[in-house]
């Protein structure tokens, strides 16, 4: 931590940290633990009051918020011990020195259990019980979108009149801001509660958010609440032509530039260079007189460079220079590396990473997904705060066969399949959404943005607004955009969503009868290797790109990160409808879950995910499309099927394949247990005309 005051002469600004007024022990800065309960109880039910409820009682919340201000204690100790170790080194700092790697607080109850609102209390609980000592203790929350900043910073304002900021792309006064309030960055510190996005957190402007000033004394905010998953590390992911675009863009309007110039060249140059090879994985170590371009872009880590970047995003330009600019700074630092496919035949991407969000101490997470996130091993500094357990025993969840054959990205790069993946949606949303009620779709920003799509594209329009052009059409129609179901389709009412868009954490579909979600949101292999090496601080020779690490994509690392992040998509969509509440007895609501996804994957993991719910698949024509793996798993899903049935008889009929000529693959296939064991079922492998059978084994379901 870093402590800083304001001097008002020379002298004072070559003061010791002693001399800045800090305490030599925490416990004179740290209120009570009496106190912060006392007043975090009170907080929690004016909030609760504020929305016109009442504070619940039962056990599972009252579980919630105990876990909650446990962890946000331990996050809050840790600041104030760390304040003081720096100021006093020989003292407090000796025999509590601040940790290296600082801990990570991590609160995984479900969704809609009180996370969020549980952390503004504690800021509000902490700035009132602080306000009289003097030192500055301050806070933060970064949310990841700018409707929920506004809404976070109203509801402290009503507790904290005049002590809380709000700072976003359109609350920003020095870039035309079109909300209300607006600040400025420069003003941020002076506010003892401050709620931002994740991504003005990441930026150059960023420091502006993590310090706070009292009575001339400068502090770190004690507590960072991150409200959901923040993309600790950053990737960029570029290709030739992407470079090539960007470098004849430069050249173009920025002629008088020669640093810049000279730097987009040589990236040029670099990539044209390495754009074929027989290696999948390329990194230095391959070829280190070749990477000798990275001594020459240099340019791309300079402030001008990430001005320039930023000048292009807010000029509406896409993520095209944002990718080519950090995977240049990547080149450079040593954090990038090349993925081909078949020697760069069928495709060469330029991948780079670093990281996005510096490790402070005093962070806690927020985010239902975190124990399945499958960081856990990368991360030993995240600290899972115990949380109740619960149950979704209302849950109907409903698999069906997706229409894609292959991976849905490359599916949907074909413009032939968008109109049939489109209607695919339509059919399944016809088949389990009942007139009258409402349903939140979840599929690619793909199809949502594919033009031309006959009774699909012309209902998007509403979906991709951006804000600005959201707001004008609204005072220019006086139409309400704001429902959260504006689609209605044949009597449903329908709302949309992306993966990777609006959508973790927010509120707006919790009247949802059905959440549908189409297929999986998968990260490329490459995305998920380039954060294995950041979370672990590798740079792009070390690590799974080392080369001792001969398979890259069978680490276990990338492995759980992939699955991680899928699951963590899954569940975190599917629990935007009514599920999202819960009763006394910590059971979700009643709501019906509609998968398209990998059967297999959904099996595996079905426990972990949704404990007590009830899986079903729905048989279509699709079906006699499915890999093997998954018709099995179809077919033990067959209602009505005996305790014990015959693997070669019954099982290859539902099949509709031979047994002896699929079994020895299906049991050697790494998911075979973990799908029997989802099914509940077991296999008896059995010489003889009777033959081998499968058994349903006694496990409950949990």
């Amino acid at each position: 931590m870093s402590l800083t005051r304001p001097p008002d002469n020379a002298t004072k600004s070559h003061a010791r940290p002693e001399a800045l007024g800090i305490p030599t022990h925490p416990r004179h800065i740290m209120p009570r633990r009496m106190d912060l309960w006392a007043g975090y109880e009170r907080a929690l039910v004016e909030i609760e009051h504020n929305r016109r409820r009442q504070l619940r009682a039962d056990n599972y919340a009252q579980e919630a918020r105990h876990g909650a201000f446990s962890a946000f204690l331990r996050a809050l100790s840790n600041s104030c011990s760390a304040i003081v170790a720096e100021a006093h080194p020989n003292g407090w700092g000796k025999s509590n020195p601040p940790q290296d790697i600082p801990e990570v607080q991590v609160v995984a109850s479900g969704p809609g259990s009180g996370k969020s609102t549980a952390a503004k209390a504690f800021a509000v609980t902490v700035t009132r019980t602080t306000e009289a000592n003097g030192f500055p203790l301050g806070c933060v929350l970064l949310v990841h979108h700018v409707h929920t900043a506004n809404v976070a910073h109203s509801e402290l304002e009503a507790l904290l009149p005049g002590r809380v900021a709000v700072f976003t792309a359109e609350n920003d006064a020095e870039r035309g801001a079109i909300r209300k309030p607006a600040f400025t960055a420069d003003e941020l510190e002076t506010y003892p509660v401050l709620v931002t996005t994740h991504e003005f957190y990441k930026q150059i402007r960023g420091h502006k958010a993590r310090m706070f000033t009292r009575a001339g004394l400068t502090l770190p905010r004690v507590l960072t609440f991150i409200d959901e998953k923040v993309e600790e590390i950053q990737t960029f992911d570029t290709t030739m032509k992407i470079v090539e675009e960007v470098c004849e863009f430069v050249q173009r309007h920025e002629e008088w530039n020669e640093a810049l110039l000279f730097a987009v060249k040589e990236l040029q140059g670099f990539v044209m260079q390495k754009r074929y090879d027989d290696l999948a994985w390329e990194t230095p170590a391959h070829d280190p007189e070749g990477w000798g371009a990275a001594q020459r872009t240099r340019w791309f880590t300079t402030d001008e460079a990430g001005r320039y970047m930023r000048f292009q995003g807010t000029n509406g330009a896409d993520d095209r220079f944002k990718n080519v600019f950090g995977f240049g700074r990547s080149l450079a630092e040593g954090r990038a590396f090349i993925q081909r496919r078949n020697g760069g035949n069928r495709g060469t991407h330029f991948v780079g990473y670093e990281r996005a969000v510096p490790q402070v101490t005093g962070m806690v997470l927020l985010d239902a997904s975190a124990d399945i996130d499958g960081s856990g091993d990368l991360c030993p500094w995240r600290k899972l705060a115990q949380s109740p357990l619960e149950r979704y025993d209302r849950l109907d969840v409903v698999h069906v066969q997706s229409i894609a054959s292959r991976s849905l990205a490359r599916w949907l790069q074909d413009p032939a399949h968008r109109e049939p993946y489109a209607q695919h949606v339509l059919d399944v949303v016809q088949r389990q959404v009942e007139p009258g009620q409402k349903a939140l779709i979840v599929c690619k920003k793909a199809l949502v943005e594919a033009k031309g799509v006959r009774n699909w594209s012309e209902h998007m329009v509403q979906f991709s607004m951006r804000p600005r052009e959201r707001m004008s059409q609204q005072e220019a129609t006086g139409d309400d955009l704001s429902s959260a179901f504006p689609w209605t389709y044949e009597g449903r009412q329908l709302g949309l969503t992306w993966y990777g868009g609006y959508g973790i954490g927010a509120n707006d579909w919790r009247e949802a009868d059905v959440v549908l979600l189409f297929d999986y949101h998968y990260l490329p292999q490459r995305i998920v290797i380039a954060t294995a090496q950041g979370l672990m601080g590798h740079n792009a020779t070390e690590g799974i790109l080392g080369p001792t690490q001969h398979d890259k994509t069978a680490h276990p690392h990338v492995e759980a990160l992939s699955t991680g992040h899928l699951l963590r998509w899954l569940k975190q969509m599917a629990m935007r409808g009514k599920a999202r509440e819960f009763d006394a007895d910590a059971v979700r609501g009643k709501q019906k879950l509609v998968v398209t996804g990998d059967i297999v994957t959904l099996v595996e993991n079905f426990d972990a995910l949704f404990p007590g719910a009830m899986l079903r698949h729905e048989p279509t024509a699709l079906d006699h499309e499915a890999e093997h793996l998954s018709k099995l798993a179809y077919a033990l899903m067959t209602p009505g099927l005996e305790d014990t049935v015959s693997a070669s008889r019954r099982i290859a009929e539902l099949m509709g394949v031979e047994w002896r000529n699929v079994s020895s693959d299906l049991r050697k296939d790494r998911s075979w247990t973990g799908l029997l064991r989802g099914l509940r079922w077991e296999y008896v492998s059995r010489p003889g005309r009777a033959g081998s059978f499968f058994k349903r084994s006694n496990e409950e379901r949990t």
